[in-house]
């Protein structure tokens, strides 16, 4: 309904905003299939709309699908740049949040040491006090994945406890 009414008086970012919505739910339901073929038309529409944070989005993800799906390399690909844009847009708290999704893809792809350049530079941004991050704790799972893959299981200990302790909190 609400896309129908966005496309039906040209609103363009309404209508994006819609496409990706889908692509997102798809993924959070497990259909990776129907998450790529909607983050497609929501990459298409944000090419249309010449909106790089819309198109940083809509990388995002139609890259989880594909990671989810096994094209680990176009998954990476996408990744990649959308995080770039928003690093570029200076948009931090979804850079934090989507590189997440990039170390697991990189880490799938025993990419270890890029995942760790990313993961140091997550845990700095974690811990500035002006950022709220929607699921901070992703951040520390993120990151001690990485550790594991790197076998310090004390540090990758570390940042689960962390993760558990914010999601503790969460529930108080």
């Amino acid at each position: 309904v609400a896309d129908a009414i966005a496309s039906s008086i040209s609103y363009g970012f309404g209508h994006f905003a819609c496409l990706n919505n889908i692509s997102y739910a798809a993924s959070l339901k497990g259909d990776f299939t129907l998450a790529r073929s909607w983050a497609l038309r929501a990459l298409e529409v944000a090419n249309l709309l010449e909106a790089p944070s819309a198109r940083a989005h809509a990388l995002v993800s139609l890259g989880i699908a594909e990671r989810e799906l096994g094209d680990l390399p176009a998954a990476i690909a996408n990744l990649e740049e959308g995080t770039s844009i928003e690093r570029r847009l200076d948009e931090t708290i979804a850079f934090a949040e989507d590189t997440c999704e990039l170390v697991i893809a990189l880490l799938r792809s025993d990419l270890v040491e890029r995942a760790a350049e990313l993961v140091r530079e997550l845990l700095d941004i974690a811990q500035r006090p002006i950022q709220k991050l929607s699921h901070p704790q992703v951040v520390y799972w993120t990151a001690a994945l990485t550790f594991r893959a790197q076998n310090d299981e004390v540090r990758a200990q570390t940042l689960l406890d962390q993760a558990r302790h914010l999601l503790d909190e969460l529930e108080e």
